[in-house]
């Protein structure tokens, strides 16, 4: 998690600061699997790994979604937004308190998206 967590914040290029958003959407998704063969205790081992960087992690994808919306770079915008959703499921009440960073956002990225569609 480190290693992409400083990718994200140091990368140059919008693209490969999505790669990294996506390499960790993938990384995470590795401690949720719910297949038959994880126990209990073996997912909530993943969801403390994770948990001990969510201040961190969001504090980055506040700031790469505000990046991908300066910049209207939509494929950033979307792996940041996908990644935020998998991460509230994994923190759960603690999410509440990026709430009014994120929300903002999503709604400047719903009008844009609407206005979009109505031309």
């Amino acid at each position: 998690m480190p290693v992409l967590i400083q990718m994200m914040n140091n990368e140059t290029l919008n693209k490969l600061k999505a790669h990294a958003v996506s390499t960790t959407i993938n990384f995470v998704r590795g401690f949720i699997n719910d297949e038959e063969d994880d126990t209990e205790d073996e997912n909530k081992k993943g969801n403390k790994i994770l948990e001990k960087y969510s201040t961190q992690l969001f504090t980055t994808l506040i700031t790469l979604l505000k990046k991908g919306i300066t910049e209207n770079h939509e494929p950033l915008q979307e792996e940041v937004m996908n990644l935020i959703s998998i991460m509230a499921n994994i923190i759960e009440k603690d999410f509440a308190k990026y709430y009014n960073d994120l929300m903002p956002m999503m709604l400047e990225i719903i009008s844009v998206v609407g206005m979009q569609t109505m031309q």
